[in-house]
């Protein structure tokens, strides 16, 4: 004779303290009593069971179902928590309990198999109204929020972070491609393209400018820069000191620097030489030992000696 079971759902809350304070657990209790044919308890024998939540009505979608395998107890009584099973459609925590109404539907195996042949459906009530009550009491919160919410994070303080405000992420996601502040464009960095920063990161050694190259200054040595730079006061040079102008000193040149173009000396010109022109000196420097001028020579002066001067200028 084979058994027959029946058996009686029944719901309750198991869930406490659901204040603002805190969040509704993810889950509600399930029990469940199995009977046989007889009305006898289905005593200490394992069992399986599916659970699943219908959304709109006792037929409706199922937006999750789960799977149980509990024993029933001395009494014949199954409990577990809807929400902390196997799961095999959907999520539990991502149920919308704003959006109902819900049904939770139940099927049986009383040989503990997954041949699930018992059904029963009925209308969720209070358990879901307690995630329902949490759910809009988050919403609610999340609406009555406004103005920037302050970071307490100490790590996130302390760091350079900490510092940032909303202006200076609004200006960052603003940037535009071009600079735009009229005293940098007035600056000589307003010229500066992205070629000549380029062409500055990408220096070499060498200097390749072909005018530059091509004048004087491209035969100039890093000794050559060096030598200068390291230059000494004094002339070491050996061919300049051989020479007559190593005697020269710096009051020498200042003195030349200084010359006048007339001699101002009282005292050469108060002397038989300051009659001397440049044109003396020149006529002194060209004469010639014997006088040769025809006019000269003709006349009687030509035979006055030095002596007949001597004896003319002692008369």
């Amino acid at each position: 004779m084979s058994k027959h079971y029946s058996w009686i759902v029944g719901l309750f809350l198991a869930v406490a303290s659901l204040g603002l304070r805190a969040q509704a657990p993810q889950g509600f209790s399930y029990q469940a009593v199995v009977r046989d044919a007889a009305g006898q308890l289905v005593l200490s024998q394992p069992v399986g069971l599916k659970v699943s939540v219908l959304v709109g009505s006792a037929t409706g979608t199922a937006v999750y179902s789960e799977a149980h395998a509990p024993t029933s107890n001395a009494n014949g009584l199954v409990m577990v928590n809807v929400g902390s099973g196997t799961p095999l459609t959907g999520s539990f925590p991502s149920i919308d309990w704003l959006n109902g109404p819900y049904f939770l539907k139940s099927e049986l195996d009383p040989t503990g198999g997954t041949n699930y042949t018992l059904t029963s459906t009925a209308q969720l009530l209070s358990v879901p109204f307690a995630l329902h009550a949490t759910a809009a009491t988050v919403a609610q919160s999340a609406q009555s929020i406004s103005g920037p919410l302050n970071e307490l994070d100490p790590v996130f303080v302390a760091s350079p972070a900490g510092g940032i405000t909303a202006t200076q992420i609004a200006s960052w996601n603003s940037k535009v491609g071009t600079e735009l502040d009229p005293v940098y464009a007035a600056s000589p960095a307003g010229g500066i393209t992205a070629a000549n920063i380029s062409s500055w990161n990408n220096k070499v050694g060498t200097e390749v400018d072909p005018v530059y190259a091509a004048s004087p200054a491209g035969g100039i040595t890093a000794t050559n820069i060096s030598t200068w730079n390291n230059k000494v006061g004094t002339e070491v040079d050996p061919t300049f000191t051989a020479s007559p102008a190593k005697n020269i000193t710096s009051a020498n040149i200042s003195s030349w620097n200084s010359k006048v173009g007339v001699e101002v000396d009282p005292t050469f010109a108060a002397s038989p030489a300051g009659g001397i022109s440049a044109a003396n000196i020149t006529s002194w420097n060209n004469k010639v030992g014997t006088e040769v001028d025809p006019t000269f020579a003709a006349s009687p002066a030509k035979n006055i000696t030095s002596a007949n001067i001597t004896t003319w200028n002692t008369d």
